[in-house]
């Protein structure tokens, strides 16, 4: 007996009241919510019928081999995010992002726009490489969906937790690059950024004098959720979290200017101290 039945997941995705048009971008675990009908199929099925006019988008992320990833890289190489997440890339139609660690996989719509290049401009510094964030990144396409496609976009908790969501790392990414741009001294800048991680110090093993400021995502979702950004419905034994991109990233990134001691400094007080004396030397104060 299927514990989570197609009926079921329309349902659910019905609840959620997402546009036809929309994109949405799927962390998800096969197992979590319980024997699946139809498998990684049934559920691919279940969120293309969602959005039949617009676009599904799953991370297809590089988390294996970190010292190795740039140079290991290919456009087939498998993804690390699980079964769904896999099905979904080798299928027909499926149009993969060029990025050695934070690829994605799209179809739909505006799939060939979100994972074409350049993939070598319009970098931001981070502890995964410049370009994984950049202007041009999918994930920065998917959060401009508003202006540049005219639709909104969504991401979906497929039986995971917001602790798997990439997203933070924009919200991290932009933030850091915000900081260093108000740094007018060019020497002091780059004084800065040598303090930070930056591949090839692969996440899980930074050394002490080299760090990134991460924030706890799990966290930050009940706030999310007592705001509206976020919404909760149970499927099977678990539940999907669905969250509105644009507003999400907004409100994560006002935290973080606002409140960084409670966003950073409780995950990471050396990252914390580093943007407490990175502010001093800007000589515009941080807008609030």
């Amino acid at each position: 007996m299927f514990e989570v039945t197609k009926k079921q997941m329309r349902e659910v995705l019905d609840s959620l009241v997402i546009p036809k048009d929309a994109i949405i971008l799927v962390h998800s675990s096969l197992k979590a919510p319980g024997t699946t009908e139809g498998g990684a199929q049934g559920v691919i099925e279940a969120l293309e019928k969602t959005v039949p006019e617009g676009t599904v988008v799953f991370p297809t992320l590089s988390q294996k081999n970190w010292r190795t990833v740039f140079e290991d890289w290919h456009m087939d190489r498998p993804s690390d995010v699980g079964l769904i997440s896999e099905t979904f890339r080798k299928q027909p139609g499926s149009l993969r992002s060029n990025n050695a660690t934070h690829s994605v996989a799209a179809r739909g719509k505006d799939a060939e726009d979100i994972v074409s290049g350049p993939h070598d401009r319009g970098e931001r510094y981070g502890i995964f490489g410049d370009y994984c964030f950049s202007h041009y990144s999918p994930w920065q396409k998917i959060y401009e969906s508003r202006e540049r496609y005219g639709r909104r976009a969504y991401v979906l908790f497929w039986g995971v937790s917001m602790m798997y969501n990439t997203y933070k790392h924009l919200v991290e990414y932009s933030y850091v690059e915000e900081l260093l741009a108000m740094i007018e001294d060019e020497e002091v800048r780059q004084a800065c950024k040598a303090e930070l991680a930056h591949y090839p110090v692969p996440a899980g093993q930074l050394q002490v004098t080299r760090f990134w400021p991460f924030y706890d995502s799990e966290a930050f979702f009940e706030v999310l959720e007592a705001e509206g950004i976020a919404k909760r419905v149970k499927l099977g034994n678990s539940h999907i979290i669905c969250c509105d991109i644009f507003d999400m990233v907004n409100r994560t990134a006002k935290e973080m200017r606002e409140n960084t001691e409670y966003m950073v400094g409780t995950n990471c007080p050396t990252a914390y101290d580093w943007i407490l004396r990175t502010k001093e030397s800007i000589k515009t104060p941080v807008s609030k």
